[in-house]
């Protein structure tokens, strides 16, 4: 049984799943409150395929490529700030002139003495034929040579017919002249008539010259040709077969205004009439363009034919207002409030089209603009303040549990399941601005999902965030904003960590998921991190279902491998994995399965809130059998055993063999020689055994060995078990150390005592700790340190140890630091009167620890 089932469908209206009435806080542009721009002839809606800056020359580079003057290097780059050959640039003349299949036929030799390289030879020859290039006075071409910005200006001028127009004498400057006249060096500063060329201003020259109409032949007086200005016929419109129009794009195939019928990769665009009317809807091939993303927009495009080639947007009023700054729209009146820095503002949106997640929809509910997250983008293209198109992006951001490939199924932290699995659905998954699969989607991975429908197809729009804070809380600032880490967060108004934010969340630590505005919106503790690999031991099973309510129940008790038991409740659908099989249940359908575990060995893993929702039985490498333990060689039998090894003791005589004389332990804590019976799990292709039962045993016993620690601080903390125990800030031979104090042991030392304890196999202090020293308590003592060898407290000499440690506690600025013995050594004074000297002598009666309780 699905629960919760996400649907969001009423009248082709997503609902909300959220309850109340309280807005969500979230933008969807971080950077912005209220973004408002009118764009003119801004970036073209296509682009070079170039990782390379363009800077200035974008523009330029961009239109000359969507028309295929510009091919780039073999490099992927254009190497604008680079300089052009001859050669390269004879190529770009003659494919502005709509000519590259000529030249490809006229390859071969050139009338130059010099020579032309194979590529470049039938450029060249339809260059010389067209009259654009007439090479040296020597009759070379000087195919490599750069070409200087007057030889380019001179080459566009002759393509574009103006060379009977150019003065006859006084070269380069009557080019350039007639240039600068016709424009062409618009947007090009300092033209210098024989610096090299950068091949970005030549790009600029040769994107000016798409435009200049053309100087054309219009027939002879008194046998001489005569010539005029053909308006209206330009490059661009009589060479490349491009007309540039203006219009507004009204549809795609995903989102159609318009009353024709689109196929994938078309675009339905309103041509306009000079006077803004529009002409005709057409239908056009969108190619390489953008255009289908320009939805609504007033566009000045350039097509051959039915084939788009340039889209560039035009003059329109673009306004984006997150969700948390709209106030009240009206649906009636079609005015549109929202707030700017405090300032009310009001839109217009009279007969605007709408497009909610994606999808066309009517304006027929507040809701559709009144989104409870995401933003409202609204655009007027008619300047007429009247905002002709609006965009709705409302969506919900979940943290995914679970995914079921073959169901269509995503389960999520918060108990919300998306159910995908109709067949009218149009479900689009993206990571990294890249399309996924559904099977790409990992446990724990944060999705914003954004819901839309026409009226035959809902669109499903999953956006993969990477948006994730691992730490701990280290300070609560408001119940809506913590510090983790040393940064503040804010908390999420729909937010499902399940956690109360007041002093009660200090310390919480774990992964903390950050919805698209920063906020935390869930959290998953590192107590519920898996415990060291997984393995446990099923204790006992109980069976808490509910017959009244009719609803199934399960609880596992393990025994976990940090030697604790913990009853765990188990999830209404595990991934349950055996010797035969691997499957997913459900504890309506599967329960006795899932029953049946007790007394077996498994690995699993916990949900968000704790349950477990995969199982592996695990099957002994071999039944039980005595081994003997060879500690040199960290082997027990054939198993490699070492300290990676979790070793579970059990006695075989306890009544209760998990509460008799049990525990869990290591491979290091086993002893040398002895023989053990064993059962080992996880067993690798190297004889490596992660997991072993063992019996009848001995270990080991740690060291009692007492040792000194000087304290800084005692604190209280929360250890593994969630038990409040001490922990002890000190420092051992002259190193600063945090140890915890086992539970039910009271650590009472203040700062500049000296302490003695003694640890359990845990590295935890198991002894209520000798107070060797108390600072607190103060009397005069002298102290002769002048010697390497000795040293004479309040009277008494003491021989030194080959190391010593010795540590200042300054009562004044209540703080302990670790020193040398040079330091104390080296004062001037022979006798240095101190509040207390504390001197601790090893077991061959030498100091070597020495604590002074300086004021």
């Amino acid at each position: 049984m699905r629960e919760q089932s996400y649907k969001r469908l009423n009248n082709s209206q997503p609902n909300r799943i959220r309850g109340g009435e309280t807005k969500v806080m979230r933008k969807l542009l971080n950077a912005f409150l209220v973004f408002a721009l009118v764009l003119t002839m801004v970036t073209p809606a296509f682009a070079a395929s170039t990782t390379e800056d363009l800077g200035d020359y974008a523009y330029a580079v961009n239109r000359l490529s969507a028309l295929k003057v510009l091919t780039g290097n073999g490099d992927g780059t254009f190497k604008v700030d680079s300089t052009i050959t001859r050669a390269e640039f004879a190529a770009m003349a003659v494919r502005l002139l709509g000519l590259e299949a000529v030249a490809k036929a006229s390859a071969g030799a050139t009338p130059f003495k010099d020579g032309v390289a194979d590529w470049a030879s039938g450029y060249v020859n339809v260059a010389v034929q067209q009259g654009i290039v007439t090479g040296y006075a020597d009759g070379r071409f000087g195919e490599k040579d750069p070409v200087t910005q007057a030889q380019a200006l001179a080459m566009l001028v002759r393509a574009l017919g103006y060379d009977p127009a150019v003065a006859k004498e006084g070269w380069p400057t009557n080019y350039i002249v007639k240039a600068i006249e016709l424009g062409l060096t618009d947007g090009v500063d300092n033209v210098s008539a024989y610096a090299p060329a950068k091949r970005g201003d030549v790009f600029k020259f040769a994107d000016n010259a798409l435009f200049v109409d053309k100087y054309v032949q219009t027939g002879t007086f008194n046998g001489q040709p005569t010539y005029a200005v053909a308006v209206g016929k330009t490059l661009l419109t009589d060479n490349l077969k491009v007309a540039k129009k203006t219009g507004i794009v009204v549809g795609s195939k995903a989102v159609n205004f318009s009353d024709k019928e689109l196929l994938d990769g078309q675009v339905a665009i309103d041509v306009l009439k000079a006077d803004g009317t529009v002409d005709s809807t057409v239908v056009f091939n969108a190619n390489d363009t953008d255009a289908a993303t320009l939805l609504g927009h007033k566009v000045s495009f350039f097509a051959n034919d039915d084939d788009l080639v340039i889209v560039e947007d035009g003059s329109n009023t673009v306004v984006t207002v997150p969700a948390s700054d709209i106030d009240t729209v009206n649906t009636t009146t079609y005015a549109f409030k929202y707030d700017l820095d405090g300032i009310a503002k009001t839109l217009d949106i009279t007969g605007a089209e709408l497009v909610f997640n994606g999808q066309k929809d009517t304006l027929n509910s507040v809701s559709k603009v009144e989104p409870d997250s995401g933003n409202v983008v609204l655009v007027d293209n008619d300047a007429d303040k009247v905002y002709d198109f609006v965009f709705t992006t409302d969506y919900d951001t979940f943290l995914v549990q679970k995914v079921w490939v073959e169901d269509k199924q995503i389960d999520t932290t918060s108990g919300t399941s998306l159910d995908l699995s109709d067949e009218n659905y149009t479900v689009v998954i993206k990571k990294d601005g890249k399309e996924i699969g559904l099977s790409d989607l990992n446990k724990y991975d944060v999705i914003e999902v954004q819901v839309g429908a026409d009226a035959t197809n809902t669109l499903y729009t999953i956006n993969v965030l990477d948006s994730t804070v691992d730490g701990k809380i280290e300070e609560v600032v408001t119940s809506s904003k913590v510090v983790i880490g040393g940064t503040t967060y804010s908390v999420a108004a729909d937010e499902t960590t399940g956690l109360t934010f007041d002093n009660s969340v200090l310390g919480k630590e774990g992964t903390f998921y950050l919805d698209n505005d920063g906020k935390i919106f869930e959290f998953v503790a590192k107590a519920v991190e898996n415990n060291a690999d997984n393995y446990a031991y099923v204790k006992d099973t109980k069976d808490t279902s509910d017959t009244f309510a009719g609803t199934k129940g399960l609880q596992y008790k393990l025994w976990l491998t940090d030697g604790t038991t913990k009853v765990f409740d188990v999830a209404s659908k595990v991934v349950y994995t055996d010797s035969v099989t691997t499957a997913t249940y459900t504890l309506k359908d599967d329960f006795v399965v899932l029953n049946s575990v007790k007394d077996k060995m498994v690995k699993y893993e916990l949900n968000a809130e704790g349950q477990v929702d995969s199982l592996e039985v695990l099957n002994p490498d071999a039944a039980a059998t005595a081994l003997i333990y060879d500690k040199d060689a960290s082997k027990l039998g054939g198993y490699v055993v070492n300290s990676n090894t979790v070793v579970y003791f059990y006695d075989n005589d306890a009544v209760d063999p998990y509460t008799g004389d049990t525990g869990v332990f290591t491979g290091a804590d086993l002893k040398d020689a002895e023989s053990y019976t064993t059962v080992a799990y996880g067993v690798s292709s190297t004889k490596y055994a992660e997991v072993v039962f063992i019996s009848d045993a001995s270990f080991a016993t740690p060291s009692s060995d007492a040792q000194l620690i000087v304290v800084d601080k005692v604190t209280s903390v929360l250890n593994a078990d969630g038990d409040t125990v001490n922990k002890v800030y000190g420092f051992v031979d002259g190193k600063a150390v945090t140890v915890l104090a086992e539970n039910g042991v009271v650590v009472s030392a203040a700062r500049g005592d000296v302490i003695e304890v003694t640890y359990n196999s845990k590295g935890e202090i198991d002894s209520v700790p000798v107070v060797n020293y108390d600072a607190s308590a103060k009397t005069g003592t002298k102290v002769d340190a002048k010697s390497d060898t000795t040293i004479v407290v309040g009277g008494f000499a003491y021989n030194l140890a080959d190391t010593v440690y010795v540590y200042n506690y300054n009562t004044t600025d209540d703080v302990v630091t670790a020193t040398t013995y040079a330091s104390i050594k080296s004062e001037e004074q022979t006798l240095t009167n101190y509040s207390k000297v504390y001197v601790h002598t090893n077991t061959k009666g030498l100091v070597d620890l020495i604590v002074i309780d300086n004021e």
